[in-house]
């Protein structure tokens, strides 16, 4: 029998060994290399990807201990399994049976614990390296796995994480040497964190998604956040960066950050550069650009413009290069403007904007929750061609590859974080500090994580999880690390947290009343027994209101878009859904 520490029912427990989160790019070795836009090109790559040996559990009582040693041998029990892909979708091999539920969850409920019989996988994966990988700091990156796992190399310890669809990031230069090198990870089924994921959808496990080494210089810029400040008029603007250049098992004597800002051309339209201090180790340092600019061209939906951001790290022995594509672009929200009775509106680069969008599950019938590139590519092509402008990740992050292609394509994104609670959105997550704690990482992950993409207009706080402090807390993480955007949740109950008056399904009936700022009954939902909450004029009088949710096809389709629309263009208050 396994002997390991239940952190799957800790929920002050959330991860152990993993790094900070923040922003998503990879060393370059030269400007050559940085220009295949690629990230398996980059000699400090390399994609774990492909048939690791599994072993299925149907309960984690039933775990045989010691398959994480360094010299385990792997026996007939262990099949193949192709890595990302969900358990459940290897269909003849009996793993499991894919469950589909709304707000009842597939288990008892008795947060924060989950049943004994929760099913499991065992993953076993060998990768060799040289003395030329080991000069290096390495990072092993996880960017999903459903619910929660325990990681092992070489039979040592590395550590736990959970939140299913995000990032784990660990550094493990102490747990491997030159030649063989194993990794060997339990995945559960069912862990604290799966009560705020409630999400009505396919609830699907494994690991779904890619699985990297990156090789990074040991003094290297560990993140980048990048925005900028706009004039009225927007033909002028301030580029802001700031940097974070961090000194890891080595000193750094100094040196110099170079910030390149090229055209799609590849021409450079600006440039700066700065001092970097000397480092200890374990030593960063922040440093911070503001760039006039002017004559540039603004990114949007229908003219999605790219430049690139080349940031250059050099000093001594040391260099560290990075790129990210970046928009101009700008997003707010203007109240109702009492002289004119204009308003209020969300404006994008100054123009009221009119949310034409759908709700994405980041999900394929044949695929699971490990959607291809492809697929990803062909579904933002589809919806640009069909006129549909905007995308809510319901009811997670999407993948890393989605947030690239709608900058890329041009597709406007309101990124929701991992929680929806909506079977126990009474109790869970309410005020209760533990599970303020980890809706607060879940939040701070995802914003640091996708901070720089230019698509994300709005971060969203979550789906159907109730009220209380929690969200509150949530906004004010959001705040320290990105004041750019507004911020979404549609159940807040009195519009203190949200930016935006957001509803879900609400008849045009009610929609007239909206727009003519009247008393209005919001959210009527399970947690408030479908009472709703009553708005008063001055409670929403300046937040634009969309609708986040409005035609649910499931069985018959939907025949109501053009009528929802003939109402959102009838005033100027509805901003679209």
């Amino acid at each position: 029998m396994l002997n390991i520490p239940k952190y799957y029912e800790d929920p002050k427990t959330l991860h152990i060994g993993c790094e900070e989160p923040h922003a998503y790019f990879i060393p370059y070795l030269n400007e050559e290399n940085a220009l295949t836009k690629s990230r398996e090109d980059s000699k400090y790559f390399q994609l774990l990807n492909g048939e690791w040996d599994f072993r299925f559990y149907n309960s984690i009582i039933d775990v045989e201990d010691g398959f994480y040693a360094a010299d385990y041998a792997i026996n007939d029990n262990y099949n193949k399994i192709k890595v990302p892909m969900n358990w459940q979708m290897d269909l003849d091999k009996g793993y499991d049976v894919p469950n589909y539920t709304n707000s009842d969850y597939p288990y008892p409920c008795d947060p924060p614990y989950v049943p004994d019989d929760n099913p499991c996988g065992i993953y076993i994966r060998d990768f060799e390296l040289d003395e030329n990988d080991l000069s290096r700091d390495l990072f092993l990156n996880f960017e999903g796995v459903d619910s929660c796992f325990y990681l092992w190399i070489n039979g040592k310890f590395v550590g736990y994480s959970q939140v299913s669809h995000m990032t784990s990031e660990f550094n493990i230069n102490e747990f491997v040497h030159t030649g063989a090198n194993r990794i060997a990870m339990l995945v559960l089924k069912w862990c604290d964190g799966s009560y705020l994921e409630d999400q009505d959808m396919w609830r699907l496990s494994g690991i779904f998604r890619d699985v990297t080494l990156v090789y990074e210089p040991k003094v290297f810029i560990e993140d980048m956040y990048m925005r900028s400040e706009m004039a009225e008029d927007f033909k002028s603007a301030v580029f802001k960066l700031d940097c974070v250049v961090k000194a890891r098992r080595a000193q750094f004597d100094g040196g110099k950050l170079k910030i390149e800002i090229l055209r799609a051309d590849g021409a450079e339209f600006a440039s700066a550069e700065a001092e970097v201090k000397p480092l200890a180790d374990g030593e960063y340092c922040n440093i911070s650009f503001e760039i006039p600019v002017s004559n540039f061209e603004l990114w949007s939906h229908e003219d999605p413009y790219l430049y690139t951001v080349r940031v250059t790290l050099s000093g001594g022995e040391y260099t560290d290069r990075r790129e990210h594509k970046f928009g101009f672009r700008e997003v707010k929200i203007t109240p109702y403007d009492r002289k004119t009775g204009r308003g209020p509106f969300i404006l994008l680069n100054g123009v009221p904007l009119k949310i034409c969008g759908v709700n994405r599950h980041d999900f394929h019938p044949d695929y699971g929750h490990a959607v291809p590139e492809s697929i990803i590519r062909s579904d933002l092509e589809l919806l640009k061609n069909s006129n549909i402008t905007n995308v809510r990740t319901c009811h997670y992050p999407n993948s890393r590859r989605f947030y690239e292609l709608c900058d890329e394509i041009g597709i406007l994104v309101m990124s929701e974080n991992n929680l929806e609670t909506h079977g126990l959105a009474t109790r869970v997550p309410r005020s209760n500090p533990h599970w303020t704690a980890e809706c607060c990482y879940r939040v701070r992950n995802m914003v640091n994580s996708y901070k720089n993409h230019s698509c994300i207009l709005f971060w969203s706080l979550g789906n159907e999880s109730g009220n209380g402090n929690a969200f509150a807390e949530m906004k004010k993480e959001i705040l320290k690390i990105d004041k750019t955007r507004p911020v979404h949740y549609e159940p807040d109950a009195k519009l203190k947290t949200s930016d935006l008056f957001s509803e879900m399904y609400t008849v045009q009936t009610a929609m007239k009343e909206i727009g003519e700022n009247k008393p209005h009954i919001h959210s009527r939902a399970l947690w408030n027994l479908g009472l709703g909450y009553h708005l008063k004029p001055s409670d929403y009088i300046d937040k634009p209101f969309i609708e986040c949710e409005y035609s649910h096809a499931m069985g018959n389709g939907p025949g109501d878009l053009e009528d929802y629309h003939e109402t959102f263009y009838s005033n100027e208050r509805f901003c679209g859904g």
